[in-house]
């Protein structure tokens, strides 16, 4: 394991965790666009199915039972199959492709997974000496140095554990490090229906098997309905994200037990990380997940880099809650702290929280225009969206900065533009027809 001596390493956890969490949110940001544009395209191609059958097919009548037939003439058959083709395809379109997308979502996980597992490796390579991988001669006289002959049995050590199941590579971690990684992980249950429910998809279609049912029990799945063999299963909008939000919880504290557990000097590191990504959480209004994985920073990590890092996460704790509606539980942690002895950046922050804004603008100008707290942190930290809207914010904020307060606004998502632009549409939509109907009735008098 690391120690103080090789602390000028620089290992990767960081950039594997950040790496695979912006893969899911791309996949994330993808599902509901992908659904959008194929929801458009099966309903225009049932549309005009329906359409060329009403307007070309000839309706015949069978004398037996009465009922209603349609055929089509020698011209018009080859549309109709070939209409008839494209709704069948914009149909398993919205079941496929939803579906493939989780089943990348766990994909993903995978390879995240086989990253670390590799930098577990890097900084604890006496884990390899109970390696029973072996090396042909042939396959030794291809390798140039040890280095190579190491990276070769990674591999294979990598390979060998990711052919396991999820369960078993929770095993794996914890016997190879000493450490317990599912004692205070609520989240496991739901882990690993996710990736049963990924096998059924990946191997029978998504119909249920004994096995499923079998090892959710065992975990104590809880499933929301009575689940029988040969049901079969789908990826709902909701579904899928419960997905990504288990995965980034799971994958976020796994990344911190363990770097925590294999580099102990690298605290100042570990934190930056956590209160990074809390961060992104927050400014992206994920309130959900940042509760989570703030309460995880100050209740299940018992150290941290020092007493600042230790204030900053119960700073965001305390955010995320008033800022999810919670605001008694953020008065409540708020409180809970002496803060008289923390820097004038925690101060300003406790009263930005309790919305004691004449302190905050009295801190504000103590600290003044080159202190701890910028400019650019009242324009966009989520701690002071209260003070800023506030009348007297931009006056204030003339004062400190002696410049104009200008509101800096963050560029919209295309789905958000897309639904803004649709709800404007409806908008004038409803005016036009307002003004219309008024236009009939002065007429009408």
């Amino acid at each position: 394991m690391g120690n103080q001596g090789n602390a000028s390493v620089v290992y990767q956890f960081d950039s594997i965790i950040k790496e695979f969490l912006a893969k899911i949110e791309s996949l994330k940001e993808t599902m509901p666009l992908v659904m959008i544009f194929m929801s458009i395209n099966s309903s225009d191609a049932h549309r005009k199915f329906a359409d060329f059958i009403d307007q070309h097919g000839i309706v015949e009548k069978n004398d037996e039972d009465g009922e209603e037939n349609v055929s089509f003439s020698p011209d018009d058959s080859h549309n109709y199959k070939t209409l008839e083709k494209r709704t069948s395809i914009a149909s398993n379109s919205l079941e496929i492709l939803p579906k493939s997308l989780f089943v990348t979502l766990i994909s993903e996980f995978d390879s995240f997974l086989g990253k670390l597992i590799r930098e577990i490796f890097n900084v604890k390579p006496e884990i390899l000496n109970a390696s029973e991988k072996n090396l042909t001669f042939a396959r030794l006289l291809e390798l140039n140095s040890i280095e190579e002959a190491k990276e070769f049995i990674i591999e294979k050590e990598v390979e060998a554990v990711l052919r396991e199941s999820h369960s078993e590579h929770f095993n794996w971690l914890e016997s190879k490090l000493g450490i317990t990684l599912r004692k205070d992980l609520p989240v496991w249950e739901k882990f690993i229906e996710i990736t049963e429910r990924r096998n059924l998809f990946v191997h029978c279609d998504g119909v249920i098997s004994s096995q499923y049912l079998s090892t959710c029990r065992m975990n104590k799945v809880k499933f929301e309905k009575d689940y029988q063999v040969g049901e079969k299963l789908v990826v709902s909008q909701d579904y899928f994200d419960l997905t990504y939000k288990t995965l980034y919880e799971i994958s976020v504290k796994l990344t911190q037990v363990v770097w925590r557990k294999l580099l102990p000097y690298d605290l100042e590191h570990a934190d930056g990380s956590l209160n990074d990504i809390c961060f992104e959480l927050l400014k992206n209004k994920h309130y959900d997940l940042s509760d989570i994985l703030l309460d995880f920073a100050t209740t299940i990590l018992r150290k941290h880099y020092n007493e600042e890092t230790k204030n900053v996460f119960i700073v965001n704790k305390a955010l995320s809650l008033k800022l999810g509606g919670n605001e008694e539980k953020c008065k409540e942690i708020v409180l809970a702290k002496d803060w008289s002895a923390c820097s004038d950046k925690f101060k300003i922050a406790k009263e930005a929280l309790l919305n004691n804004f004449d302190e905050v603008q009295r801190l504000m100008k103590k600290i003044g225009p080159d202190g701890e707290v910028n400019k650019a942190s009242y324009k966009i930290w989520p701690l002071f969206e209260g003070f800023r809207k506030i009348p007297e914010f931009p006056v204030w904020y003339k004062e400190v900065f002696e410049e104009e307060y200008k509101a800096i606004e963050t560029p919209k998502k295309f789905l958000d533009e897309l639904i803004s632009k649709a709800d404007q549409n409806d908008k004038e939509k409803d005016e036009y027809e307002k003004e219309f109907n008024e236009q009939v009735d002065e007429v009408g008098k």
